[in-house]
């Protein structure tokens, strides 16, 4: 019983320190690696460039980074129509119509980074041209459908969304 390892509140095996200095190294390598991982959004690394073509010319190249769980859920409340409880109005409201095209522009421009925000989205002549009031709307002017969906899909992807399940069996995934 005394072979158990012994493992602290970071999971790091106490036991296989010999020295204190030694587990502070071992803790600051786990806090290192913590904050590289909260950081995912401002990691070049993370950045997935895409390029927009029509008839085989190049148009532009987009910049996206993964996005968060808050991102998403954020993104799905301004997709959202809703409207009062049926139930009682004191109560609150409900989901009255979701617009998937409003999620997947806004899914695109909130994982682009800021310097496409600015310049793709954002370009204030390209706006007045297409007589849109938010930079987000120009995702639909600028891009089709088949690609709006293929660069969610792959937003969806660098976000860590469906990484295991190509990888698993139907008995495997069925068993998970």
């Amino acid at each position: 019983m005394d072979d158990k390892k012994k493992t602290d509140l970071t999971g790091l095996n106490t036991s296989a320190y010999e020295t204190e200095a030694q587990k502070k190294d071992a803790e600051y390598d786990l806090l290192t690696a913590l904050l590289e991982t909260a950081e995912f959004k401002n990691s070049e690394d993370a950045i997935t460039e895409i390029d927009i073509k029509r008839n085989g010319r190049y148009m532009f190249t987009l910049h996206l980074h993964p996005i968060s769980d808050a991102d998403t859920r954020r993104i799905r409340k301004k997709a959202t129509t809703y409207m009062p409880n049926p139930n009682n109005r004191k109560l609150p409201p409900v989901e009255k119509e979701f617009n998937s095209a409003k999620f997947n522009s806004l899914l695109i421009y909130t994982a682009s980074t800021d310097e496409d925000r600015k310049k793709v989205w954002g370009n204030r002549q390209l706006m007045d041209k297409l007589d849109v009031t938010e930079p987000w709307e120009t995702v639909d002017h600028l891009l089709l459908f088949g690609e709006k969906m293929d660069i969610c899909d792959r937003i969806m992807e660098s976000s860590g969304m469906g990484e295991d399940e190509e990888s698993a069996s139907p008995e495997e995934y069925v068993k998970n």
